[in-house]
């Protein structure tokens, strides 16, 4: 499962299109509310999940929203390093993001490349770590 943040924007101007975007998809609602202080003017927005978008909740702390964006399943082996000597290989393999939700990015479709580390045992190869 990955994570999305909503609005990584410091500007709700370049925010509005993918939230009005989500509303029109009746994944939330937006409530609005305006402030003029110091002489500026800001827009305060909150969105809240309507139950066509809690489908797609994976948890809710403090009301700030993680949303099921897709699933990651794995693609392929793109490659073994072996090295004899220290009884050690590392693989390198794609990972690919599928079933996307209404709220996935669409830009978010590419392969993730990842690594891991295996050690030789008496017993079998074992994986040391992932990245």
């Amino acid at each position: 499962m990955e994570k999305i943040c909503m609005v990584r924007e410091a500007r709700y101007s370049v925010a509005k299109s993918k939230l009005d975007d989500l509303q029109s998809k009746g994944l939330i609602t937006i409530n609005e509310s305006d402030q003029y202080s110091d002489g500026c003017h800001y827009t305060w927005a909150n969105a809240i999940l309507t139950n066509d978008g809690k489908k797609y909740l994976v948890r809710d702390v403090n009301t700030e929203y993680e949303v099921k964006t897709c699933e990651i399943a794995f693609g392929q082996i793109t490659g073994v390093q072996m090295n004899e000597q220290f009884k050690v290989a590392t693989a390198d393999y794609t990972l690919q993001r599928i079933n996307f939700t209404p709220f996935a990015d669409s830009s978010s479709n590419q392969d993730i490349t990842r690594h891991a580390n295996f050690s030789l045992y008496d017993d079998g190869w074992r994986i040391q770590g992932r990245q």
